[in-house]
């Protein structure tokens, strides 16, 4: 009875791992010009709203994938976006999908600051303080 049993669970275990294998992505998302990797970038499926941020090293890991064709995006603040189309996922070996992004310099126009010459501020300068007939008996030596 026990060897039945064993072996239901063991057969059981085995078919549910089969089909709990999924795809996985990974790569790196590095510099185009230095080749130094850039953290915390960004890394998207396009059109399935899985995606990832890479880490210090700029690696990244998607997991939990179903065999299929993907598009992947890539993108970091300063750097244009890079897209890689039909990525082939299978439960065999993960995907190995490598960026390099290129740096964009975008021109911005000059910020001007203006005081307004109509607007007075509440306090009054350091050297100008008016006082009354009042304060000045009260302090005998002030006038």
């Amino acid at each position: 009875m026990k060897s039945i049993f064993y072996t239901c669970f063991l057969s059981l275990l085995f078919f549910s791992a089969l089909s709990a294998q999924n795809g996985i992505i990974k790569g790196v998302v590095s510099d185009a010009l230095n080749n130094e990797p850039i953290a915390f970038a960004n890394v998207l499926i396009v059109g399935t709203g899985q995606g990832t941020v890479t880490d210090e090293e700029g690696r990244y890991e998607i997991r939990n994938l179903e065999p299929n064709l993907y598009d992947i995006t890539a993108s970091f603040v300063g750097y244009t976006d890079k897209t890689i189309f039909e990525i082939q996922v299978s439960n065999s070996k993960p995907a190995e999908v490598n960026f390099q992004l290129e740096s964009s310099a975008e021109e911005i126009d000059e910020v001007v600051v203006k005081a307004s010459p109509f607007r007075k501020t509440e306090e009054s300068p350091v050297s100008l303080r008016t006082i009354g007939v009042a304060e000045i008996q009260r302090n005998p030596g002030a006038n």
